[in-house]
Formats: C-alpha cells, structure tokens, sequence
C-alpha cells in the first residue's frame, strides 16, 4: 500500500501531453518554495497498488501518443517500493510513466527506473557570480540546514552523466 494524498486529473504541465498526476506523501527537505507543503509528513497508507493501477488506466483514452501519468509528490521515491509495484502494472498497459523528484530515494532505484519513461528533476539552486558557484538548498526534517556547492562545470557534467546513464527520453528541470 501506498500513501497518496490526491490526484489530479487532465494535466499539461506536469510532462508531455495530457496526464494524470498521483501526488504521494512524504518529503524529507523544507525547501524554501515549496509548493506542496502538506506532503512534508508521510501519512496512513490509503491506497493498494491495484487500486491506484485501476484509477490510472480509465484514463488511459485521454493520454494520447505522448500522455501518461505523472508521479509528484512530496517526493514519491521515498515510496520507491509501492512505486514499483504500480510502474509493473502500467507499463503492461502501455502507459507512459514520468516521475517528478528532487533526488531523495530509498530502495531499489534501478529497479524503479526500468520502468520509468521520463525523469523530471527538480533541483533548486543559486547562482553566486562573484565565486561562480551553483549553491543547492535544501532545508531537511530535523532543520538542519544542508548546503552542496558545485562549479558551473561540476553541476554541467552532473547533468550531462543524468542524461547518459538513465537514456531516459525527455528529462527537462
């Protein structure tokens, strides 16, 4: 089972073309922006895989060549093993699968990738031009403040090693 907080329905912004978007509790940052605060807190699981599987594909005639569902969050791959689950299912069904994270995982994130179309990832961060570092915060569960400093050339051969090692599709930030 699974923690899902809600589902919206005919998005096109969440990806390509028209999807549904499973939005999943739990998060370990605070960052600053958020704009899903109320999934910080991992809550009761609510739902099984099967009945999430089943409320995705009646909308499957919607989706087109490009559609599919997306899942957000929170940050759904800290549910990495019900995720697992559900991608199976869908991707019997033909169903295009996207997930919007910002990186944090646990479990078998290999596993969960076989069955992922498109990674969109979400990194915020800063420019400082008098150093010419990209600063990443991010604000963790306990309030600690963590802070990842990178140069322009580290965070682009970051990117470059995303785009190669996953072959994803479409990935965009």
């Amino acid at each position: 089972m699974g923690s899902v907080s809600s589902i919206e329905t005919m998005s096109c912004v969440d990806g390509p073309g028209i999807r549904i978007v499973i939005f999943l509790n739990g998060c370990k940052k605070r960052c600053l922006f958020c704009h899903n605060p109320e999934m910080f807190t991992m809550k009761k699981d609510n739902m099984t895989e099967l009945e999430l599987v089943n409320k995705i594909k009646r909308y499957k005639t919607y989706f087109g060549k490009k559609g599919g569902v997306t899942f957000s969050g929170g940050e759904p791959l800290l549910q990495t093993n019900f995720l697992i689950k559900v991608l199976k299912e869908l991707k019997k069904e033909n169903i295009n699968v996207a997930i919007e994270t910002s990186g944090d995982y646990l479990g078998d994130i290999d596993e969960l990738l076989k069955y992922t179309d498109i990674i969109i990832l979400d990194i915020k961060y800063t420019f400082n031009f008098s150093s010419g570092t990209y600063s990443l915060y991010y604000w963790y569960q306990f309030g600690s403040k963590v802070t990842y400093n990178y140069t322009k050339s580290v965070l682009y051969k970051a990117l470059l090693f995303i785009l190669s090692v996953l072959e994803l599709d479409f990935v965009y930030f």
